[in-house]
């Protein structure tokens, strides 16, 4: 043990057994904290997934499965526009009809991920399962995609 101005008479006096025990319940105390401190990051993080990105209003209301006809990107853009075989039943959508979008201002492995799930139905000819707003709320003046899977 190192002297200095803040060394108590307490703490010289303690016995070998008495500092490792004081060692090992900082070190517990320091994983609680580690511990709490990554609780935390994972209730911010959950908190920001959910509502940070998505336009005011933007609600997951409808689902519809068909398979996948048309999937078109566009280079300078993440514009990802998706065409089903069951496109046509959704003409009277208050957004462009013609195409499912996911939207481009999501972060982008968010985009990835679905537009990879959305290339793996397609390239094998399933159907897939697509989640959107079926009330209005555009991406892209297209049918805004919320889930595909």
């Amino acid at each position: 043990m190192k002297f200095n101005e803040a060394t108590t008479f307490t703490e010289v006096n303690r016995t070998e057994k008495e500092h490792e025990e004081i060692a090992a319940d900082n070190i517990r105390k320091e994983a609680k904290m580690r511990r709490l401190r990554y609780g935390i990051g994972l209730v911010a993080l959950f908190a920001i997934s959910i509502g940070g990105s998505e336009e005011a209003g933007a609600v997951y209301t409808s689902n519809t499965s068909s398979k996948i006809t048309q999937i078109l990107t566009y280079a300078g853009t993440n514009l990802i526009l998706i065409e089903l075989e069951n496109q046509s039943i959704w003409s009277a959508h208050p957004c462009s009809a013609s195409f499912f979008a996911i939207d481009s201002t999501l972060p982008s492995d968010q985009i990835d991920r679905m537009y990879s799930r959305a290339m793996l139905a397609f390239a094998s000819g399933t159907p897939i399962n697509i989640g959107f707003d079926g009330n209005g709320s555009c991406a892209d003046g297209y049918i805004r995609i919320h889930r595909i899977g």
